[in-house]
């Protein structure tokens, strides 16, 4: 089987541990897990501060020491360790990761800027008290859920790209800068603890005109006004609050009304409204013109109140249908006998159904 000698001992070992040697690379690679940001790598240990997010660069720390990312199996990117200045992290490329921390650093604020962040599997976005961050950088992927009780800025410079539903825990999402930008590129829901905050709005955002908006417990403000905001669908549940500066708009098509109140001025256009559920809804808003715009409603259930007590314009559409099926449907202008057809004087008069 061939023949053995003390060169041939001598030698296996050495090749052995040139292969070895040969695999080592320069730069440790990161395994996917949880890594921290290190703008300085050559101090041990995590430091605040800005730099360049790539594929490259040993700026992640992993407990021991200081790897590179790895953009084929990305684990978990934490910002912030109160150590230092925060600063600008540039992507050098397209990054993927999987959740993202932001903690409060010694201070200033973390911004992450260019290319696109791709976020993957189903991520979290927390953002901690004293952490407040803003993601310059395109959002691909995956939609996220935030949670903590700081507040994310999403400002990129046009349409986000990333699919599915977005869920505001807890903190602050705010988005905005341009009226033509989508910034949640789907559905949103708003649960208890949660806020959604947009300082731009128009035709094509700030989140995906045909999605729906659920404001289950959570708050919508809008934070600049005269704005117009439209989209699909709302649904106001769980004692949700949809909030704005004075004159702003409200826009939906549909409105599935549960329980909560809406504090926005105005709204334009037609509204398909329901009322089919336990609970109490309160609008505030008035139309922008009785004559083209209003409420269209089907009442099933609960208490639907129209609060007319800041301006008396009529609620309803003119020349729309009124389906009361159920529940108590209330005009509130310190006239308890208010008369619905006289809130809505209509051809189409109203549907009683027994």
């Amino acid at each position: 089987f061939g023949r053995w000698s003390r060169r041939s001992e001598f030698h296996a070992p050495v090749l052995a541990l040139a292969l070895v040697l040969a695999l080592v690379p320069a730069q440790r690679q990161a395994l996917a897990g949880t890594l921290t940001w290190d703008a300085d790598n050559v101090t041990s240990g995590p430091q605040d501060g800005g730099g360049n997010w790539d594929t490259t660069s040993m700026q992640w720390w992993d407990g021991a020491s200081d790897v590179v990312w790895d953009n084929v199996t990305p684990g978990d990117a934490v910002f912030g360790v109160g150590d230092g200045a925060a600063g600008t992290v540039n992507l050098g490329s397209g990054i993927n990761a999987g959740n993202l921390t932001f903690n409060a650093p010694g201070s200033g604020s973390y911004v992450i800027s260019g290319n696109t962040l791709t976020l993957v599997g189903h991520p979290v976005v927390t953002v901690n008290a004293g952490g407040d961050a803003t993601i310059g950088s395109f959002l691909g992927g995956t939609a996220f859920t935030k949670e903590g009780s700081g507040v994310l800025t999403l400002n990129p410079g046009g349409s986000e790209s990333f699919t599915g539903t977005t869920y505001i825990n807890n903190g602050t999402v705010m988005v905005g800068g341009n009226d033509t930008y989508i910034y949640i590129n789907g559905d949103l829901q708003v649960n208890p603890g949660g806020v959604f905050a947009y300082r731009s709005a128009g035709s094509g955002g700030p989140i995906l005109p045909t999605a729906t908006l659920i404001v289950n417990g959570g708050t919508v403000s809008n934070v600049v006004s005269s704005k117009n905001f439209y989209i699909n669908k709302i649904i106001l549940a769980n004692d949700g609050t949809l909030d704005a500066v004075p004159n702003a708009y409200c826009n939906p098509t549909n409105f599935d009304a549960r329980s909560g109140r809406n504090f926005f001025s105005r709204y334009r256009g037609a509204i398909t409204l329901a009322k089919s559920t336990a609970g109490t809804v309160i609008l505030t808003n008035r139309p922008n013109s009785s004559g083209s715009d209003g409420h269209i409603v089907t009442m099933n259930a609960g208490t639907l109140i129209f609060d007319k007590s800041g301006n008396s314009a009529n609620r309803l559409k003119t020349g729309s249908l009124l389906t009361l099926g159920g529940g108590t449907l209330l005009f509130t202008n310190s006239n308890s006998l208010i008369n619905p057809s006289t809130e809505n004087p209509s051809a189409a008069g109203t549907l009683l159904i027994p």
